[in-house]
């Protein structure tokens, strides 16, 4: 198969040459040659050496290898055409990497490529990606009329061809898989004239089909692409864009001429507007009929081309047996509007001009008064169509808005993912309400929605206060106990004090040459640093915080001294140098202890209120550890901790136990235990950045750590997994260059506040109070004891949550604070049938048990009364849920009616579907949607009816309505969201492109958002108007199975039943809700 370079960037040579003979063998393969070389791979023949098997072994260069963009594309190309199985398209071999270079195996083609095919003499332009190429290149379109293998193809013969490359997209479309380079250099006949489709180096999946390129680079073959990949604008790419560039290779074929001419730049201006030559001109006596296909299928829109690539292949193929095809040629009114829509100041013009004509001939023949009358008609004719036309301009406008703000929004969190929180801002001001230019001002009318808000909150800026600035690095910092002072060294040996009340620097002190260590005495009157010299033993240095001056000075080290520590009686000091020993001193200077150590010391702290002190070991032959050394050696143990750690700390004797918290990290994962014993409380891997150190506040509930990429995070303890893994970390962009030392100080709302230094020289107090995600209520109701299993509201938006908890504990959230108040209600104990409902005023609440239903006061829980449930549904009740008059209690494949008054028993209802499960309230009305497996029901007036049913494959997850009952969502488990009219059901929307199912969704922004839960334990967001999706957040592993707004708050409640709940927050600008 001698396959094109698929090196978007440069130019390919495509002639096969000698063998390089640094290159004979690879892997399992034996080189023969060279098929074709270019700036990213390089494809070879090459034999099977256990086979014997002839195979075109594909090699990404070691140039393109160091590019992640081209690695990703490579692998993308493996990982979407290894599970495409056609007779058309070349089979992939084998794959993967052998000794740092990755490959591809794919069947051998000994043939030609079809534009070989179409002229031997002629050369066709690979470069993918015009702005890379001389502005000023041309491409011929005159194609050689002398080629035999071109000429002697019958028309019937071109559309079979076609037809067999357009099934091959339709299998790579039914997979999500787009082509995005369909050309005549990527079909190619074997020996036997069977055609094949190549080359999927540009291919992706629809489900990465959100944005725009972050580099916005206008991927494939200028000449071939549609005109909706002009713009690079993924978002825009569908399976629709392979329909036209397959239609302008038949152009090419059937008329032995290119569609479109000129250089790069001009070629994509004419496909921008679809401005060539007709196929009927290009070539005469081409049939009408192949003609109206190829028309369709370069359909400047894409809702004008076929719909499927199915269609397209049927139509091929009717022309190849000769009977009547469905695609028409385009009458003269059509063509006109193309030509105003290519030409749109010329339309303008000329239409300026007909009507002065007109006025003029009324003008002039006034007295014929029935011919004036026609052309009055004729020109209110012109002007309706005129209206029209501007009409459906502005509509395409709007439109374009919409889908630019989708792929903004799309970017903005794909940065903010990345922790790229400037990129994320730039996109996220272009529709700020408080924009300043007119252009601004007309993307952010319509906007902001919920998402553009959430994120607006997310990625601002956290408020600090530059406490001071170092000549060089500032290597470290320390806080008094009593939180009012503030010290800090740098490389040019300084130390600052800074009072942390007023904000201002109170003392500057040269003490020596570069100081990377600090510490403050109990009574903040004395310091404690080393002094690194570049020759000798370096001392460790007693000052007085006030005057800088020497207290006592210990000859201490003879590596750099890295950390030092107070004891809590003020009386010792500990210092430990970077590779080997670690020394404690007493405030007069004498050495009370000496160890030798075998890893960096980089931290040692006091602990307790005693003299123990601990400091990490790494030795070769055992566990990494902390060790706490006692002056009883007997009392001296060890913490075994995780691999390789590179700092540690510990809280405060905690209040429930008394035990100290240890927090150690690794270059990329924090763990944290508590006690002796290390029970584990929490961990957190994937660190976006190196972390070079960690603390943890005084009531061990928060911890934070400091990257080498300048990035602060920091972690809430309650908000993690009953498997221990942290949900989520609060990232601040705090510097441009790596945080050398971070301390947590008491703050607003039990959220510490923070103090880094950087290896910028400076050193800031921020306030994270407003950024961090907050978990309502107690540490009980954060603990395990309290996972959410469903939550009620009253309405779409309202400011009460009620909470059924695991176990059977109803709660109640109300955001009275920042916080809000999480109050429990009632223990209603139950392992099954934990469904909850509130009544219409909302005194009441129905909870289910295994053998009865509970009737209580909503505010002080109280029994009211008690509804027993038939013997043979003692696995408990499905859903619950209240009407004006009736209480509905769902089982597995009948519903019970009970009056809501007295609660007396109804009515029972049985269904056709055995797996019940939903019952949704219909928003202003009094009546209820039921929802099964397959079957949707609607009651209503003590009647059940059918109201839809479907297949299996395409049974229900979930159900929803709008806030005003106008639309219906249902998902499916078949990963389809389907939006529709209520009651009538039209479609209004398809929400598609889902790897995992959808747990639960709601309506946002009056009605035009979804947002929904996902498996993969995501929330994301989904704009109606263009069916996509615009934004998501990732909450480490659980999956999120309830969500409710709280319009007030401008927030999301999120619960799962194995985290506790979170708040979402937005920015405080109006929404639409």
């Amino acid at each position: 198969m001698n396959l094109p370079t698929d090196n978007p960037t440069e130019g390919a040579s495509t002639e096969a040459g000698d063998l390089n003979e640094s290159l004979e063998h690879f892997g399992n393969y034996r080189v023969i040659r060279t098929l074709g070389t270019g700036g990213m791979g390089e494809v070879y023949l090459a034999e099977d050496v256990t086979t014997g098997q002839k195979v075109a072994l594909k090699l990404l260069q070691h140039r393109a290898s160091k590019q992640a963009r081209l690695r990703r594309r490579f692998e993308r190309e493996s990982t979407l055409i290894q599970d495409l199985q056609h007779d058309h398209i070349v089979p992939l071999l084998d794959s993967g990497v052998d000794e740092g270079t990755q490959y591809l195996v794919m069947r051998y083609i000994d043939g030609q490529t079809l534009a070989d095919r179409i002229s031997k003499e002629g050369k066709n332009d690979d470069t993918r990606i015009c702005m890379a190429a001389p502005s000023g290149e041309t491409v011929d379109t005159r194609i050689s009329l002398e080629a035999e293998s071109a000429s002697s193809d019958s028309f019937e013969f071109i559309a079979e061809s076609i037809a067999n490359v357009v099934d091959a997209l339709q299998a790579a479309h039914n997979d999500r898989v787009i082509h995005r380079d369909v050309k005549p250099s990527n079909l190619m006949f074997d020996s036997d004239g069977k055609i094949w489709l190549t080359d999927f180096g540009l291919a992706f999946s629809e489900d990465e089909n959100t944005a725009l390129t972050m580099t916005g680079d206008v991927l494939g073959t200028p000449a071939y692409m549609s005109p909706e990949q002009t713009s690079g604008a993924t978002a825009a790419t569908t399976p629709q864009s392979d329909i036209y560039s397959l239609g302008v290779t038949l152009y090419e074929w059937a008329t032995l001429q290119r569609a479109y001419s000129g250089s790069r730049d001009q070629i994509l201006n004419q496909v921008t507007q679809g401005a060539h030559t007709p196929a009927g001109k290009a070539r005469p006596e081409l049939p009408r009929a192949l003609q109206a296909i190829i028309g369709k299928a370069m359909s400047l829109t894409p809702a004008n081309r076929y719909a499927t690539a199915e269609e397209f292949a049927k139509d091929l193929r009717r022309f190849a047996n000769q009977e009547p095809v469905t695609a028409k040629m385009p009458g003269w009114s059509e063509r006109l509007f193309r030509w105003s829509e290519r030409n749109p100041l010329v339309a303008l013009v000329s239409l300026i001009g007909m009507v002065t004509t007109i006025v003029a001939v009324i003008a002039t023949i006034s007295i014929y008064s029935g011919r004036l009358m026609t052309i009055n008609s004729d020109l209110e004719a012109t002007n309706d169509e005129l209206s029209r036309t501007n009409l459906e301009l502005a509509t395409s406008q709007e439109e374009l808005r919409n889908y630019l703000y989708v792929a903004d929004m799309t970017l903005a969190y794909q940065a903010y993912a990345s922790h790229n929180f400037l990129e994320a801002r730039k996109l996220l001001e272009k529709y700020s309400p408080n924009a300043g230019s007119s252009q601004d001002k007309s993307a952010a009318n319509a906007k902001p929605y919920f998402a553009w808000q959430l994120l607006d909150r997310l990625t601002r800026e956290a408020p600090s206060v530059l406490l001071t600035t170092h000549e060089g690095e500032a290597n470290e910092v320390a806080v008094s106990r009593d939180g009012k002072l503030v010290l800090s060294v740098g490389e040019e040996g300084q130390l600052h004090v800074i009072d942390l009340e007023n904000k201002k620097v109170l003392h500057r002190h040269q003490v020596g040459n570069q100081l990377n260590a600090v510490a403050i005495s109990p009574d903040n009157r004395r310091f404690v640093t080393g002094l690194n010299g570049s020759l000798g033993y370096n001392f460790v240095f007693i000052g007085d915080v006030r005057t800088g001056d020497e207290v006592v000075s210990m000859v201490g080290h003879q590596n750099t001294i890295e950390s030092v520590a107070f004891s809590s009686d003020g009386q010792s000091v500990a210092s430990a140098e970077r590779y080997r020993s670690v020394q404690i001193h007493n405030i007069n200077g004498d050495l009370v202890e000496r160890y030798e150590g075998e890893s960096r010391n980089e931290c040692l702290e006091f602990i307790g209120d005693g003299g123990n002190f601990a400091f990490l070991e790494n030795p070769e032959d055992a566990e990494a550890r902390v060790l706490v050394w006692d002056e009883d050696p007997e009392k001296t143990y060890v913490l075994p901790t995780i691999v390789a750690p590179t700092s540690f700390t510990f809280s405060k004797p905690l209040s429930d136990s008394g035990e100290l918290r240890l927090v150690s990290c690794n270059s990329d994962m924090i763990h944290v235990v508590d006690g002796k014993e290390r029970k584990f409380v929490a961990s957190f891997k994937d660190i976006p950045g190196r972390i070079r150190c960690v603390d943890i506040s005084d009531d061990g509930r928060y911890v934070c750590a400091g990257v080498d990429e300048g990035m602060v995070l920091l972690w809430d303890l309650y908000q993690r997994t009953n498997g221990k893994r942290l949900i989520h970390a609060n990232v601040i962009q705090a510097s441009e260059k790596g945080i050398s030392s971070i301390k947590m100080i008491a703050g607003d709302w039990g959220v510490p506040r923070i103090v880094t230094s950087s290896l910028d020289g400076t050193v800031r107090l921020w306030d994270v109070s407003d950024l961090v995600w907050k978990t309502p209520g107690s540490d009980l109701v954060a603990s395990e004891k309290y996972r959410l299993h469903e939550t009620r509201t009253l309405h779409h938006g309202s400011s009460d949550v009620y909470v059924r908890f695991q176990g059977g504990v109803v709660g109640h959230y109300r955001n009275d604070s920042d916080v809000g108040e999480f109050r429990k209600i009632g223990d209603y104990p139950a392992e099954v049938g934990l469904a909850i409902s509130l009544a219409p005023d909302g005194k009441q609440m129905a909870i289910g048990r295994l053998n009865e239903v509970v009737i209580a006061d909503s505010k002080t829980g109280e029994i009211v009364t008690t509804i027993p449930m038939p013997v043979e549904k003692t696995t408990g009740c499905r859903d619950l849920q209240f009407t004006n008059d009736w209480l509905v209690t769902l089982f597995n494949d009948r519903m019970l009616l009970h009056r809501a008054d007295d609660f007396s028993f109804v009515d029972e209802f049985d269904t056709d579907d055995g797996n019940l499960s939903r019952l949704c309230r219909v928003p202003s009305e009094d009546a209820l949607i039921v929802m099964g497996e397959s079957h949707l029901y609607r009651f209503e007036d003590r009647e059940l009816t059918l109201l839809e049913r479907l297949n299996e494959s395409e049974a229900y997850a979930g159900i929803c309505f709008d806030s005003k009952g106008r639309q219906l969502l249902t998902s499916h488990h078949n990963r389809v969201i389907r939006i529709r009219s209520y009651p009538d059901l039209e479609p209004i929307a398809t929400l598609k492109g889902h790897r995992h199912n959808v747990v639960d969704q709601l309506f946002l922004d009056d009605d035009q958002t979804v947002v929904t839960s996902m498996v993969d334990s995501t929330i994301r967001f989904w704009d109606l108007k263009t069916e996509r999706q615009f934004g998501s957040i990732g909450l480490a592993k659980p999956t999120y199975n309830n969500l409710r707004f709280i319009k007030d708050q401008n927030s999301l409640f999120v619960g799962h039943v194995d985290a506790p709940a979170i708040i979402l927050e937005a920015s405080n600008a109006e929404t639409a809700d």
